[in-house]
């Protein structure tokens, strides 16, 4: 999500929030047309791609014009984070498919395994992004980001909730947990995050 007016960009992974943000942010971001997705779901239009609430900063900078949104580095630059054992079962739980948890883990699709939300944040030059708006405190984190870029503080939706859905920790057996700290290992380090049972 790039704001011109306020100059912000927020990059949004997969499963960390982000319809609810984009919804909440509508006002205030660039972008050509809505894209309906499903009930509650959408994604969006921008001059970054097609499909541009889960574009990757190296993405956006590779189609940045300095003539219409000047320097980067003008920008704040926000990413959106969740602990990975619970994005995983969202994710399950958002395709709705017939594919057993377990297998939805140790069989991931080449998108899902390349799915680290740090790689979202970097640049050609590397890691860019220090200020994060994180899934577990996303109402506090959010009202902090208004106040830095001038916008006024509101309650957050919550779009594309998943509906009866349990503690994220009973999804899991040991084996399953160790496959998400090793396939996620560079973003639990990164970010802090534990499995919490």
């Amino acid at each position: 999500m790039v704001s011109r007016k306020h100059k912000f960009i927020i990059v949004t992974p997969p499963k960390t929030g982000s319809v609810s943000l984009t919804f909440a942010l509508l006002d205030y971001i660039k972008y050509r047309r809505i894209v309906k997705q499903r009930p509650d779901c959408f994604d969006y239009s921008d001059d970054f791609g097609k499909y541009s609430k889960h574009a990757t900063l190296r993405a956006m900078q590779a189609k940045w014009n300095r003539k219409v949104y000047g320097k980067l580095q003008d920008y704040h630059l926000v990413g959106t984070v969740r602990n990975p054992w619970d994005r995983m079962v969202s994710w399950w739980l958002w395709e709705n498919t017939e594919c057993l948890f377990e297998d939805f883990i140790t069989q991931p699709t080449k998108f899902r395994a390349k799915q680290l939300v740090r790689d979202y944040f970097t640049t050609r030059k590397g890691n860019v992004i220090d200020t994060f708006i994180r899934f577990e405190n996303m109402q506090g984190d959010f009202d902090a980001f208004c106040g830095r870029v001038g916008i006024p503080k509101q309650e957050l939706p919550h779009k594309n909730k998943t509906k009866k859905r349990r503690h994220y920790s009973e999804y899991y057996d040991d084996a399953l947990r160790d496959v998400v700290a090793s396939q996620h290992a560079a973003d639990i380090e990164h970010f802090g995050y534990e499995f919490e049972g």
